[in-house]
């Protein structure tokens, strides 16, 4: 028996959704650019749950920081958080936002990875961009900052 994917209802047209098993509205379904009908073959109410169950706090997500702290930047968990707990969770340069970025010494590691021996510290998004407007004190602390951590460095 041929399942109908497609279905004119009360002049909307309607998708079958293949996790529901329901014919749902067509907005109901986000675009997808490998199906042949250029839908998602699941609707929104689907997708959103299996983003929820993939992403809410368990073994799923915590194995994926584990993972990518110690794929992008070399830190284990426990160093991440020792790293911020020091930090008192705020950033380095500003002491205002909440510490989010790692951040690392680019002539050691060019790209987004890091061999985890240049990891200087942990940042805001704002001041790991670089982000300072015309706030000239913040952009004199970064480079403090950046100076004091290559001296820190020939020390070693």
């Amino acid at each position: 028996m041929k399942r109908i994917l497609h279905e004119t209802i009360d002049g909307v047209e309607h998708r079958w959704c293949s996790a529901c098993k329901v014919m749902h509205p067509i907005t109901e379904f986000s675009a997808s650019s490998k199906e042949w009908d250029g839908l998602q073959h699941v609707c929104k109410v689907v997708r959103a749950a299996e983003y929820r169950k993939y992403y809410d706090v368990g073994v799923r997500s915590l194995w994926n920081r584990e993972y990518l702290l110690r794929t992008k930047y070399g830190l284990t968990v426990e160093q991440f958080d020792a790293k911020l707990e020091a930090q008192g969770g705020l950033c380095t340069i500003c002491k205002e936002n909440p510490a989010v970025a790692i951040d690392h010494d680019h002539d050691c590691c060019p790209g987004r990875y890091s061999c985890g021996k240049c990891v200087r510290d942990i940042l805001c998004n704002r001041c790991n961009g670089g982000y300072f407007g015309d706030d000239i004190g913040l952009m004199q602390r970064k480079i403090d900052y950046i100076l004091h951590w290559r001296e820190s460095q020939k020390v070693v």
